[in-house]
């Protein structure tokens, strides 16, 4: 087999012996990132400018809906850029940006800004800069949207139950049973928990981060929506009564996935709802 030896070069001896290592990105000043958020109304130092980031995005050939993720987001400099970058070319990047909430010191002038948390300034920096490059271009359908996610417990109360090591598997079960019997009788979802929820549901069946839902207008006494990504198709209801002319309406769609809440159906429901969908009924 063959092997590539390489070596470390240090700056220092290189410089000794009259070599200066070449500038292959040239043009970009570091201190363009300060004034970029000086226009944006963000205080934040150190900040990368958005010019290399672009710069990157055209070396790596990225295209339309490709996804890149900034692990240390910091004040949201990578997603500015693909914001940016996505108004010039008219291509349409994605952006995953991943923050820690870590607390910002007081008495700093982020602190004194109002920002709290580091990720605090992110979500502001990439609001403000989306609102700045829609202004600038004026393109029509210019997608400068974005979602804000964070670790948090599951709504899935399975996932919440913790089985006593003091006690048989028969006893585990009959006490997850009990809980999810409990669990049903409180799983409706307000506006506050309803896009978290969704989210979750997207997650763990495959349809990603970045799906879409629709509120499909037919059906109205309850609210239905279709959620679409990653080429898979659902029927969503998350309602707390599935009124009997909703569930006729929802048969027409027994081809694909119907995803609805445990607490919304009585036995005649559900087997009406499991006669029509079979496996694809999924009751949560």
């Amino acid at each position: 087999s063959r092997y590539n030896i390489y070596f470390k070069l240090w700056l220092k001896d290189q410089e000794e012996k009259g070599k200066v290592p070449s500038n292959f990105i040239k043009d970009i000043e570091n201190r363009k990132s300060a004034s970029e958020l000086s226009v944006l109304g963000v205080p934040f130092d150190f900040a990368k400018p958005t010019q290399l980031l672009e710069f990157l995005l055209l070396a790596s050939r990225a295209s339309d809906h490709d996804i890149v993720m900034d692990f240390f987001a910091g004040s949201g400099s990578f997603a500015h850029a693909v914001l940016q970058h996505n108004s010039k070319t008219g291509h349409c990047i994605r952006h995953i940006s991943v923050q820690i909430p870590e607390a910002i010191l007081e008495g700093s002038k982020e602190f004194e800004a109002g920002y709290r948390k580091i990720s605090d300034i992110t979500i502001d920096r990439v609001t403000k800069a989306g609102a700045h490059i829609r202004n600038d271009s004026r393109k029509e359908g210019l997608d400068i949207g974005f979602r804000v996610l964070e670790l948090a417990n599951s709504h899935f109360p399975k996932n919440t139950f913790t089985p006593n090591p003091e006690k048989g598997e028969a006893e585990n079960l009959k006490a997850l049973d009990d809980h999810l019997q409990a669990a049903a009788q409180l799983r409706l979802f307000g506006d506050d928990g309803f896009h978290s929820v969704v989210t979750e549901i997207a997650l763990k069946n495959g349809f990603g981060l970045f799906y879409t839902l629709e509120r499909l207008e037919a059906f109205a006494k309850n609210t239905v929506y279709r959620m679409q990504g990653n080429d898979k198709d659902a029927i969503l209801c998350l309602d707390g009564d599935l009124q009997g002319e909703t569930i006729e309406a929802l048969k027409a769609y027994r081809d694909g996935q119907l995803i609805v809440l445990k607490v919304a159906l009585d036995t005649t429901k559900k087997f009406e709802l499991q006669t029509a969908f079979k496996d694809n009924l999924w009751v949560m």
